[in-house]
């Protein structure tokens, strides 16, 4: 299966998870996984959230994010690099520079 993202629609979310900002984002999703190519304009956030009943994946594609993962410090993800948030944990990201963040991320759904 190929999932095209040039031929999907972008989508535009306010306060993301209570986060500060838009977030940009083309999805696809067949209920069990989800797929999203994403943007984060500079001083947009994702809000802190807990993934119980599912995990996710995100891959830097442009950019650099502040990622807040439980309540350690602060860790720095730059173009490259993936965060990982296993499930029954918590995460923010956001968009500390002057840059687009653009990230892809995976959202497998996990099932007890």
């Amino acid at each position: 299966m190929i999932i095209d993202f040039s031929k999907m629609q972008e989508q535009k979310f306010e306060h993301f998870k209570g986060g500060q900002g838009e977030l940009a984002a083309k999805i696809f999703s067949d209920g069990k996984n989800k797929f999203l190519l994403a943007k984060l304009e500079p001083g947009s956030t994702v809000g802190v959230h807990m993934h119980k009943m599912n995990s996710e994946i995100i891959y830097i594609v442009d950019g650099v994010a502040t990622v807040k993962y439980d309540n350690g410090p602060d860790e720095i993800v730059k173009q490259g690099e993936i965060h990982y948030c296993p499930q029954d944990h918590t995460h923010s990201v956001c968009n500390e520079s002057t840059k687009t963040l653009t990230f892809f991320a995976v959202v497998p759904e996990h099932h007890q």
